[in-house]
């Protein structure tokens, strides 16, 4: 066990230094090399000894070395700082990844650290959006259905002043996160 354990911490030091701006591992592509014969259950069964043993941290799907963290370097931040600007000048139509990659390779990957952060989110059909846009356009929704009886697209499109384009996959959105529900051609309030 104590060399599998060491296996382990090997296999994550080498995750760490070729991914350094991913929070941790998926638990099963640490499952190569020296650890590949382990079977499912006991693969995880040495995940967990490896976290009793200070080896590993486990965190759902992802596994990291002990206090191991996404720690940006000059450059990965000033990146960081451009995605921000560019998704806050994007407003609630959004940006792709094809369209932040256009801002350097470790565009894609920070504008994943800032979903882990709960900083941005990634709305099907539009792309990433700042969380607090979300919210804001959230707010301005649940205060139009306290007022009104329902929402139609056309509604919608002028108090946000977005495109059919990007409205309608926001929307969708609203209706998952149960704000909205969709009653015909139009949306009400999920709480009536």
């Amino acid at each position: 066990m104590d060399a599998l354990c060491a296996a382990l911490g090997e296999a994550l030091a080498a995750w760490h230094r070729d991914n350094p701006l991913a929070r941790g591992a998926p638990r099963r592509d640490l499952r190569r090399g020296r650890l590949a014969h382990l079977g499912d259950k006991p693969f995880d069964a040495l995940l967990e000894l490896a976290a009793q043993r200070g080896v590993a941290e486990l965190d759902g799907p992802l596994v990291r070395a002990r206090g191991f963290a996404v720690a940006l370097d000059p450059a990965q931040q000033q990146v960081r700082e451009q995605v921000l600007a560019g998704l806050a000048a994007a407003g609630l139509e959004g940006r792709t990844d094809k369209q932040l990659g256009e801002l350097g390779p470790a565009a894609v990957p920070i504008v994943h650290l800032l979903a882990n952060e709960g900083a941005v989110l990634d709305v099907s059909g539009v792309g990433w959006i700042l969380s607090e846009r979300l919210d804001a356009m959230r707010a301005r929704v649940e205060a139009w259905l306290g007022e009104h009886e329902a929402l139609t697209p056309q509604d919608f499109k002028e108090i946000t002043g977005l495109s059919r384009k990007s409205a309608i996959p926001l929307l969708e959105w609203l209706d998952k996160q149960r704000v909205t529900r969709r009653d015909g051609d139009r949306r009400v309030s999920y709480a009536r």
